[in-house]
């Protein structure tokens, strides 16, 4: 079987908040019922209260095309049970220049009297020696 392949062009969602338990189940259930390349998921804490005691987890599970919200239903409900199933949200992924997204959290880094930074970075810094790291290119320049 692949693995570590992204679903292509994910812009289907399926969320649901349950238990620790109940989204480790339903996460691994969902994603083991497509191909690797079809659909990812995730369960995380998140920082809400379980009613049952504990914080409550979140189940994501993304595919690249509109699944069928009956068959997740019932994958849902065989891993978790109908409440769960019941609460199952789907959604579109919201659009976003992902490659700008990333770029924006890699700031320069000062190291002495050399500035790195990334060739998307050209912020100048006269009293500094100018170290560029272009990733595509796989090359480091001054």
């Amino acid at each position: 079987m692949l693995e570590g392949l992204p679903p292509n062009n994910a812009a289907h969602m399926m969320r649901l908040t349950i238990d620790e338990l109940g989204a480790r189940a339903v996460a691994d259930l969902v994603v083991e019922s497509f191909e690797p390349a079809e659909a990812a998921s995730t369960a995380f804490e998140t920082e809400m209260r379980w009613p049952g005691g504990g914080k409550a987890w979140q189940v994501e599970v993304y595919f690249g095309f509109a699944p069928d919200q009956d068959d997740l239903r019932a994958l849902v409900a065989a891993a978790a049970g109908e409440e769960a199933a019941a609460a199952v949200e789907f959604a579109l992924t919201e659009k976003r220049d992902w490659v700008a997204n990333a770029l924006a959290g890699l700031a320069p880094v000062r190291a002495g009297r050399f500035l790195v930074h990334g060739a998307h970075d050209r912020t100048p810094k006269p009293a500094l020696v100018d170290m560029v790291l272009d990733q595509i290119k796989g090359i480091i320049s001054r």
